[in-house]
């Protein structure tokens, strides 16, 4: 146990990556805690973290863009007709990386 949080004060980013993962997760973060731990340790620059998150945030921009479209699809079928438009990107970035 001391062991890890010596090894954790020594990779700041993993404890980003952590940190990042349970804004996003909330309550299911214990869940996956020691898939983040382990993959936090191979995620050693802030650059990796960054570029994971950004991975992250284009897996979940594509699964709600998805379903939007299938929304969309749905009520045109029972005869609506409707055109479901996606959000603006917000301007800036998670408070992680700030």
């Amino acid at each position: 146990m001391a062991g890890s949080l010596f090894e954790n004060l020594h990779n700041f980013a993993s404890i980003r990556l952590k940190k990042y993962m349970y804004e996003i997760l909330k309550e299911r973060y214990p869940k996956h805690e020691q898939l983040l731990e382990r993959l936090g340790h191979n995620l050693p620059l802030d650059q990796d973290v960054t570029a994971f998150s950004q991975l992250v945030v284009e897996v979940y921009e594509l699964g709600y863009l998805k379903a939007v479209k299938d929304y969309e699809n749905e009520l045109n079928r029972l005869g609506y007709n409707v055109k479901i438009t996606a959000p603006e990107r917000p301007k800036e970035a998670s408070t992680i990386f700030k």
